[in-house]
Parts: structure tokens; C-alpha cells; sequence
């Protein structure tokens, strides 16, 4: 589900500041709430915009 989005370093979050859709987001392939593992294998960079659309689908 990449979108081929080069991707901004995150940043340490600030309350009431929304970071930028660009900003790296570390995502669980098949979500923990689906029972997805932690692990590693089960991770993959997105953009913080696909990480949203793509919730816990």
C-alpha cells in the first residue's frame, strides 16, 4: 500500500500541532488489533497519510 511518497523523518510530536501527511509512520502489515504480531516481519514504512487511510483495515 506505498504510495511511492518520499517520506520526512518524524519528529518528536507537539500537543496541538498535526505533523505532516509526508512524515514517516511505522506500520503493523496486518494490524494488533486483528491479532497481528509486533514483530518486525510483520512491519512496513508508510507515509502518515496512508497509515491513516489505511487504519486497521
Amino acid at each position: 500500500m506505498n504510495c511511492g511518497t518520499p517520506t520526512l523523518p518524524a519528529k518528536q510530536g507537539k500537543r496541538g500541532v498535526t505533523p505532516p501527511v509526508r512524515e514517516t509512520n511505522v506500520d503493523h502489515v496486518i494490524p494488533k488489533a486483528k491479532g497481528g504480531p509486533g514483530s518486525p516481519e510483520n512491519g512496513q514504512v508508510l507515509c502518515r497519510g496512508c497509515n491513516l487511510r489505511k487504519g486497521a483495515k
